[in-house]
């Protein structure tokens, strides 16, 4: 019962993760648009946005002695 319905983390690379974020409503890049730009007390619409959101991280490894290494 909240607004987020799904997280997923997917790995990349052995340094890259994405984590992506659904949400119930679409939220992301959402936004007001005044019907007259100059006079506001006309009125808005709401423009919808997507209810996905993409994020990319890069990942810290766990041993900051020896760092990932890359498999041939």
């Amino acid at each position: 019962m909240g607004l987020i319905t799904e997280i997923q983390v997917h790995l990349v690379d052995p340094t890259t993760h994405w984590l992506e974020i659904e949400f119930q409503l679409p939220l992301i890049e959402d936004e007001l648009v005044y019907v007259g730009s100059s006079n506001k007390a006309l009125g808005y619409a709401l423009k919808d946005g997507t209810k996905t959101l993409m994020l990319e991280s890069p990942a810290r490894p766990y041993n900051k002695k020896k760092p990932y290494e890359t498999m041939a």
